[in-house]
């Protein structure tokens, strides 16, 4: 998978500004940094570090990842033969080793000497830099990490279409669907299709029931390659599912929202299924908060296999009905931020309105419309 702009800085950077970079990072998370009397420029200490009442070392390495282990565990002894005694032992490189070799060497080091020790590869400089510190990233790397490269956006469109392609053939789902119209909601980070470091399915955290955004506890199963959460207490095939895959995308399905017409081919559309997508996408945030995952991420939605149904006019005032074809999608919008507490229903806008504009309705969303013309619903 090629490189994005933001590694590509981190894996072309000079010794010297990785240094500084590294040096603003750890004091814009709240360490202290104290850079006097450092060798500098891989001669050895880089820096000292204080939080509160501890003290560090940091030592920043711009490294091949074949060569990590001897080069970190060669700063490790030089940093245990100074005079002053540590307390953690925090190394940034521009290496890009697997999780398991980083976790290992995090381990080994800390049964050796006895300290905390903190490795900061490339991966996790560039998920920390992403958004909590783009100022830095302009000012030491030259680069925007909040727009996406072309190729990005492409590969996450791949990944939704082949979802999408799976979801209505019925085939390498996480769990069984009945047959008939679909919702589909996907939320799909950058770091999804740039991540090389998955998260093994027992680490993952718990996930909400599609159309909730309260997560449940052990309400889930885990599956190879992933979480997906479903309601236990539907004796029948389970109408729904909502999905964490190991890379960190999100992939809520349901078929509840659709009511047949006896007799008749099509239906109607449940008016509140733009409340179970938007309750869906902020239980998802749930998740990334857990995962450490960051900005930008993507929100997608589709109605599959909905062709001759329309949407439900109860309570809304009348409306020249649209029909839906049988692969409708909308997105995606791009959530600026991964806060729960932040999230809002018009942070789903477009794709809302836009499912509503395809059923016929001219102002959109009407519980978005009805927030416009009140201020709440």
């Amino acid at each position: 998978m090629p490189l994005t702009d933001l590694e590509t800085a981190l894996a072309t950077i000079y010794p010297q500004d990785l240094e500084k970079l590294a040096a603003d990072l750890l004091a814009e998370r709240g360490y202290d940094v104290d850079p006097t009397g450092t060798q500098g420029a891989d001669g050895g200490l880089d820096a000292v570090l204080y939080d509160d009442d501890r003290c560090g070392v940091l030592h920043v390495s711009r490294t091949q990842s074949d060569r990590l282990r001897g080069k970190i565990t060669s700063d490790a002894e030089k940093a245990a033969e100074y005079d002053q005694s540590y307390d953690f032992f925090v190394f940034v490189t521009t290496a890009d080793p697997s999780g398991s070799l980083r976790r290992r060497l995090e381990a080994e080091l800390q049964d050796e000497y006895g300290w905390t020790v903190n490795i900061w590869a490339r991966e996790q400089l560039r998920n920390a830099l992403m958004t909590d510190h783009q100022r830095l990233v302009r000012e030491h790397l030259n680069v925007d990490p909040g727009v996406p490269r072309v190729g990005q956006r492409e590969e996450i469109i791949e990944l939704r279409d082949d979802r999408l392609d799976c979801i209505q053939n019925r085939t390498e789902l996480p769990n069984e669907l009945p047959d008939g119209p679909t919702v589909v909601v996907h939320v799909i980070p950058v770091t999804a299709v740039t991540s090389t470091d998955p998260t093994p399915p027992g680490n993952l955290p718990a996930v909400p029931f599609f159309g909730h955004s309260k997560r449940v506890p052990d309400a889930g199963k885990f599956v190879s390659d992933g979480v997906v959460g479903y309601n236990h207490r539907v004796r029948q095939a389970y109408p729904d599912y909502l999905y964490l895959n190991e890379s960190g995308w999100i992939e809520g399905v349901s078929t509840e929202y659709f009511r047949s017409k006896p007799g008749e081919d099509g239906g109607v559309i449940d008016r509140d299924v733009d409340r179970a997508i938007a309750a869906t996408v902020h239980g998802s945030l749930y998740c990334f908060t857990d995962l450490g995952i960051e900005a930008p991420v993507f929100v997608f939605v589709a109605l599959l296999d909905a062709g001759q149904y329309t949407m439900s006019s109860d309570g809304i005032p009348e409306f020249t009905k649209g029909w839906f074809p049988d692969r409708f999608t909308a997105g995606p919008v791009e959530l600026e931020t991964l806060d729960p507490d932040e999230f809002e229903l018009d942070h789903l806008r477009p794709v809302l309105d836009r499912i509503w504009y395809q059923a016929g309705r001219s102002n959109g969303s009407p519980h978005l419309s009805n927030l416009d013309e009140s201020g709440d619903e």
